[in-house]
């Protein structure tokens, strides 16, 4: 009889340690892989295109931002929501995990700081993404942030998802 509550107890302990491993914050090394990098690279080319018309400094792709926004990008896919702070299910009801900068912080432990994030969902082309962002006030002013030096780019897909591909870019100086 002991055996059997060790084991159950030991079951039990497993389980909740395997669903709080799903809402917890990402420790900044996870990689995920694009699901299409020409379509990063193509939209950092337009968006330092829309910079130089307004002579502001090209922007850099950041290694570290990249991946703190395909995580996001893809997380967004696989949990199904559309939200800058990041999101986990629980009784199929969505519950915040953390904020954008709290989930950023992860990926750049200091060495760039991230000053803002857009974030789209079903676009098809980088030019198609790029229009939203620049009809949309707040967007727009993330892009054209004369202090932005810096951004990482997520374009992630998610089969089954509510909108297919999901679009992430942080900026950072």
């Amino acid at each position: 009889m002991k055996y059997i509550s060790c084991l159950f107890a030991l079951l039990l302990f497993a389980s909740v340690a395997i669903a709080q491993s799903a809402n917890t914050l990402p420790v900044g090394n996870e990689k995920v892989a694009s699901s299409n990098i020409i379509f990063e690279q193509e939209l950092l080319v337009l968006i330092n295109k829309e910079r130089k018309k307004r002579r502001l400094r090209a922007v850099k792709l950041q290694a570290d931002l990249t991946n703190a926004a395909r995580y996001h990008a893809e997380d967004m896919g696989k949990q199904n929501y559309f939200e800058h702070s990041s999101m986990y299910r629980t009784g199929g009801k969505l519950k915040e995990l953390c904020g954008p900068f709290d989930r950023i912080r992860q990926f750049t432990k200091g060495n760039v700081f991230a000053s803002s994030e857009n974030i789209a969902a079903g676009q098809q082309t980088p030019s198609e993404v790029l229009e939203s962002w620049m009809t949309s006030s707040g967007h727009r002013k993330n892009i054209l942030n004369k202090s932005n030096k810096f951004m990482g780019l997520g374009y992630v897909e998610v089969a089954g998802s509510e909108y297919g591909g999901y679009w992430v870019q942080i900026f950072g100086n």
